[in-house]
C-alpha cells in the first residue's frame, strides 16, 4: 500500500468513532432458510423465489447498541450442500458466534443440527455461543421437536426460537439475545478476539461494498482467474493483491493464502451466476 494511501487510512481512522464487529456464521441444510432469514434481519426484506447458496455470502447489520457502542454484525451465509464442507475451516475462522437453522417441514434438516454442531466445534478452537432456529414456523408450528429443550441443553445451546423468515417472527428478537451475549462475553474479557475490529473511518459496510461489491462487479465480468483479477485490475493505482488483502483483512481477518482462496472461490461462483442470469434472459 503506498504511503499515501496509507496516511489517509491513518487519517480516517483517527478521526472516527469506535465500532465493534462481530462474524456470525449461519448454518444448516440446504433450503431451510438461511438466506431469508439474513435477509428479513439485515435488509427487512423476503423473497418468494428460491436461489441456492454458492459457496459464501456475506451481509452486513449495523446496530446502535447503545450511547457509546455501534455493533456491526457481520452475517456469514454458509451454502447447506454437501459439495461445499470442504471450505467451512475457513467460513467459520474467527467467528465470534454461530447460528444453526432447520426447516419445521422437514424433520430430517433437525437431524442434522448435531452434524452441523460437530462441524462448527471440530473447526473453531474456542467455544462459541450458538442459537438454534426452527423455521418455516408459518407453515408448521406443530412440528417442533418435543426433545428440542433438552437437546439445547445437552449441546450447550445458548437458546431456540421458532421463526418465520416470511412473517418476521423472532428473528430479531433471537439475535438480540445472540448479540447480547457475545456483547457481555467481550466485555468480560471471555475473548481474546483477533475478529472483532475498532474500525475508524471506513465502516465494515464501506469496506464491504469496495472490497467485494464495487471490485469484484467491475472485475469478474471480464476476468475469472486470480492471477487475471490480480495482475490487469487495480483501484486507485493500487494493485488488487495488497489493496484488497490490506482493506479486507480488519474485516475478514486471514491469511493470504485463505484470502486468494476466498477470492478464487467468490470469482468463480460470481461467473456461474452471472451465466446464469445470461440464460434465463
Amino acid at each position: 500500500m503506498n504511503d499515501s494511501t496509507s496516511q489517509n487510512l491513518q487519517k480516517l481512522i483517527r478521526n472516527a468513532k469506535k465500532e465493534l464487529m462481530f462474524k456470525v456464521v449461519v448454518i444448516g441444510d440446504f433450503g431451510v432458510g438461511k438466506t431469508s432469514i439474513i435477509k428479513r434481519y439485515a435488509e427487512g426484506i423476503y423473497s418468494t423465489s428460491y436461489k441456492i447458496t454458492i459457496g459464501i455470502d456475506f451481509s452486513i447489520k449495523k446496530l446502535n447498541w447503545n450511547e457509546n457502542t455501534h455493533i456491526i454484525i457481520q452475517l456469514w451465509d454458509v451454502a447447506g450442500h454437501e459439495r461445499f464442507g470442504s471450505l467451512t475451516s475457513v467460513y467459520y475462522r474467527y467467528a465470534a458466534a454461530a447460528i444453526i437453522v432447520f426447516d419445521l417441514t422437514r424433520p430430517e434438516t433437525f437431524k442434522s443440527v448435531k452434524k452441523w454442531l460437530y462441524d462448527l466445534r471440530s473447526k473453531i478452537a474456542k467455544s462459541v455461543p450458538i442459537i438454534l432456529l426452527a423455521n418455516k414456523g408459518d407453515v408448521n408450528i406443530s412440528n417442533v421437536p418435543s426433545c428440542i429443550i433438552d437437546f439445547c441443553d445437552k449441546n450447550d445451546i445458548l437458546a431456540w426460537f421458532v421463526t418465520s423468515a416470511k412473517d418476521d417472527t423472532n428473528i430479531d428478537e433471537a439475535m438480540f439475545i445472540l448479540i447480547k451475549t457475545i456483547y457481555e462475553d467481550y466485555n468480560n474479557k471471555e475473548y481474546s478476539v483477533p475478529y472483532i475490529q475498532h474500525i475508524g473511518g471506513m465502516s465494515a459496510k464501506d469496506l464491504h461494498t469496495r472490497c467485494y461489491k464495487r471490485l469484484f462487479t467491475n472485475a469478474f465480468y471480464k476476468k475469472c482467474s486470480w492471477k487475471d483479477f490480480r495482475k490487469n485490475f487495480k483501484m486507485e493505482d493500487l494493485t488488487v493483491t495488497k489493496c484488497l488483502y490490506d482493506a479486507v483483512n480488519g474485516t475478514f481477518p486471514t491469511t493470504l493464502k485463505e484470502f486468494e482462496l476466498l477470492t478464487r472461490d467468490y470469482l468463480r461462483h460470481a461467473k456461474q451466476r452471472k451465466e446464469s442470469e445470461q440464460n434465463k434472459r
